[in-house]
């Protein structure tokens, strides 16, 4: 356990605040929005465990993988929004209506997932869950791009000057019509 004075704001006036001590358990995430997070996590020797597995500094797109932590509904029952903790200060949020209905029917709380996280000038972070998968299959295309045994199958999807545009696995490309065959 680590013993750690906190300020907590009583009302919405910003000087009504209350100083306690608590004893939390070394692996609680404990949200800041304040700059100087990482130099207080630094002070009691957690930066680096904290670092291990976390973007604390980073604030470009990336993939990364989260876990679902809270789900709510609108008042017909359809999903409305998705939290998705990615281990970093700010929580991720998915605006479920822009997910195939097959995706939102798979969610649930505590469910692990890859997230395509995009930070954003306020501080919060949205997320999607397609477009990880889409960013996923972009890698297995561009890894398997080196390996001359592996082939794909596409469908053509438009005939342009000079080739095709096709769908690999969800995914738009060009092909060169010298490749046609």
């Amino acid at each position: 356990m680590i013993e750690q004075e906190i300020t907590i704001q009583k009302s919405d006036d910003p000087f009504d605040t209350e100083t306690i001590m608590v004893k939390l358990p070394k692996g609680v995430k404990l949200l800041s929005t304040e700059p100087y997070a990482p130099e207080m996590l630094e002070a009691y020797g957690l930066l680096e465990d904290y670092a291990k597995d976390k973007h604390i500094y980073e604030d470009s797109e990336r993939l990364t993988k989260g876990k679902i932590s809270y789900i709510s509904k609108n008042s017909d029952g359809s999903l409305k929004e998705v939290l998705i903790d990615i281990g970093s200060k700010y929580t991720a949020y998915i605006n479920i209506q822009k997910e195939p209905q097959e995706i939102q029917d798979a969610l649930s709380v505590g469910l692990n997932i890859d997230v395509k996280v995009r930070p954003k000038k306020n501080g919060e972070v949205s997320a999607s869950i397609s477009d990880a998968i889409e960013e996923c299959k972009r890698q297995e295309i561009m890894e398997a791009i080196n390996n001359k045994s592996i082939a794909f199958t596409a469908t053509v999807k438009e005939l342009i000057h000079g080739g095709y545009w096709v769908d690999v696995s969800g995914i738009t490309t060009f092909m060169p019509g010298s490749l046609e065959g």
